[in-house]
């Protein structure tokens, strides 16, 4: 006699029951697809300003270790004292077209000595920083020997913004009580005051980048530092006595 305690009826998933898990499948794949896809544009996006930072960061690095050596002259001591009566020299990096110019405009321009004459040679001596367009996007450039070279990607980082600005007050520094001729007893700070005090003058400049991704206008990135020009600007000179 067959005993029906052991008999299980036999029966397959049914259309509804495929349909559901077929459905939850698919929404388990578009769920995975749509992480997989954010994690994607999310990396990219991150590379993309990170990228963007860098370049930024490594051309104000570069404007800032070129700008504070405007003004550097090799003879600079000849420019405050003198020997007897021979007039002190002029610096030719810090006055006409050698001296520093920090227009409001995108650009900067400066020199500074190469060799140890007393002439501003602007072939081998100019110097700045300025933004061009190079294949349709805002470049800045950088002037070396006087000719122009790109110094951000065009194909990476439109730059929106570049300015260099003097942090006022700029800090002078009396430089009378140096003058020889105290020591000599031939003249008083107040005659040397009266004939036109010797100073340094400090500068210290803002230099501020800001890049936006060529690829996404949403990207934008904005870099700032100060920097101190290290050769200061000299006004006046002792007496010739």
């Amino acid at each position: 006699m067959h005993d029906r305690r052991y008999s299980m009826p036999e029966r397959g998933l049914s259309l509804v029951e495929f349909m559901v898990g077929v459905a939850v499948g698919l929404l388990v794949v578009v769920g995975a697809a749509k992480l997989f896809a954010d994690f994607v544009i999310g990396n990219k996006l991150m590379m993309l300003e990170a990228r963007v930072n860098q370049d930024l960061r490594v051309a104000a690095d570069i404007v800032a270790r070129d700008v504070r050596r405007a003004g550097y002259w090799d003879n600079a001591l000849t420019g405050m004292w003198s020997a007897g009566t021979v007039a002190p020299a002029v610096n030719p990096h810090a006055t006409g077209a050698g001296q520093l110019s920090v227009p409001t405009a995108n650009s900067v321009s400066y020199s500074y000595a190469r060799d140890t004459n007393d002439a501003l040679n602007a072939a081998s001596e100019s110097a700045g920083f300025d933004l061009a367009t190079v294949r349709g996007v805002n470049t800045l450039r950088m002037k070396v020997g006087g000719a122009w070279q790109e110094l951000t990607d065009p194909g990476t980082v439109r730059i929106t913004t570049f300015s260099v600005t003097p942090v006022a007050p700029a800090l002078v520094n009396d430089l009378s009580p140096y003058c020889g001729c105290l020591a000599r007893l031939t003249c008083t700070l107040t005659s040397i005051a009266a004939a036109g005090a010797p100073t340094a003058t400090i500068d210290s400049l803002q230099i501020v980048l800001t890049g936006q991704a060529v690829n996404d206008a949403a990207v934008v990135r904005t870099v700032s530092e100060t920097v101190r020009v290290r050769n200061p600007r000299l006004a006046g000179s002792c007496p010739a006595v």
